[in-house]
């Protein structure tokens, strides 16, 4: 009991501290898409799982950021001629 006690404080403070950190980083783009960070488990799925879902969340797939994956310069609008 006194371990599970210990572990959630120390888990809390750790929170807090990334959180801090996290805040610092106001001009990065994902900080204004989650600004507030929590914690997910996702330790029971394999890696693999988990890299998916995060990439799902916040928008990096194969299919907006394939030119990355492909060293390619990035797609111009054809409707715009933006990037």
């Amino acid at each position: 009991m006194v371990t599970d006690k210990f572990c959630s404080v120390i888990l809390e403070l750790c929170q807090h501290l990334w959180q801090a950190e996290w805040d610092g980083y106001v001009s990065n783009k994902l900080h204004s898409v989650k600004p507030l960070l929590s914690y997910s488990n996702l330790s029971s799925l394999s890696r693999q799982d988990a890299v998916i879902l995060r990439r799902l969340h916040i928008g990096h797939t194969r299919l907006t950021h394939s030119y990355l994956l492909n060293r390619q310069d990035q797609p111009e609008c054809p409707c715009c001629d933006c990037a």
